[in-house]
């Protein structure tokens, strides 16, 4: 029997975190929520994580941080840093630190759920469209 991906939402926002947690949850992955850098730490260090959605602004630490410390405990770690700040210095800077992919909030869940696929593939990162425009128009299987 096939073990269901394990991923990772970390968001501070509950009404968003709740929400993804129910698409996964629909999707068929195995879901561990967290809403502060501390909790996401101790679910990484403790369970087989396969990809994470991190939000980059988060009350007790930076997401940036949270990504690197997530793929020094779990090399292969995938993970899609996700904010309403996205920079061009911050999208890079999220890639540089191992993120598999930048999404702008807001975005539709469907875009997500494609790139999680897509991660979990071994697929090759998508290019980061310019800000604003991902997550928009496109397919249910996220960026091209």
């Amino acid at each position: 029997m096939v073990r269901a991906p394990r991923l990772l939402i970390l968001d501070d926002d509950d009404a968003l975190r709740d929400s993804l947690v129910e698409v996964f949850d629909r999707e068929g992955y195995c879901i561990f929520a967290a809403d502060c850098a501390r909790s996401a730490l101790e679910i990484v260090r403790f369970r087989s994580i396969d990809c994470g959605v991190l939000d980059l602004h988060l009350p007790d630490a930076d997401g940036l941080g949270v990504l690197r410390e997530a793929v020094r405990l779990r090399p292969g770690l995938r993970a899609i840093l996700t904010s309403a700040a996205g920079t061009p210095a911050v999208r890079g800077a999220a890639i540089e630190a191992g993120a598999y992919f930048f999404l702008d909030k807001p975005f539709p869940p469907q875009p997500l759920v494609g790139l999680v696929a897509r991660a979990l593939r071994g697929d090759s990162r998508p290019e980061l469209p310019a800000r604003g425009q991902t997550g928009r128009g496109q397919t249910d299987r996220g960026p091209a």
